[in-house]
């Protein structure tokens, strides 16, 4: 749990892989099956997108994904391992659409985030 003088623990967190966590193969199938058609008319967030394989599943699908995290390292191991998605490093925000210079999307996924939740 952090007071609330501290930085959420995910503007801290480091990643040094593209690959999925052990979470994913329980989710991705559910999270597909939701998605329902995909394809180049589809545009897809990814909020909290981690290392980008789940942006990077819906790029590899023809649909524009874009993802987004608080973490540095997060985006860069993004970038470098998915490089047909768009990764930025940024938190949510009313603005988001305005920073990403976007329209809105069609599908927004978030499976990666509930652990950085706090009281």
């Amino acid at each position: 749990m952090s007071s609330p003088n501290q930085s959420p623990p995910a503007r801290g967190m480091t990643f040094d892989r593209a690959q999925p966590i052990s979470s994913t193969e329980i989710l991705a199938p559910h999270v597909i099956r939701l998605a329902g058609r995909l394809g180049p008319d589809v545009r897809v967030l990814d909020v909290g997108c981690c290392g980008g394989y789940r942006a990077a599943y819906f790029a590899g699908q023809g649909c524009v994904a874009v993802g987004i995290d608080p973490s540095p390292s997060g985006i860069e191991v993004a970038c470098a391992a998915h490089p047909d998605a768009r990764f930025e490093e940024m938190e949510v925000s009313e603005a988001m659409l305005t920073s990403l210079a976007e329209t809105p999307f069609d599908i927004v996924v978030s499976t990666e985030v509930v652990e950085h939740f706090y009281d």
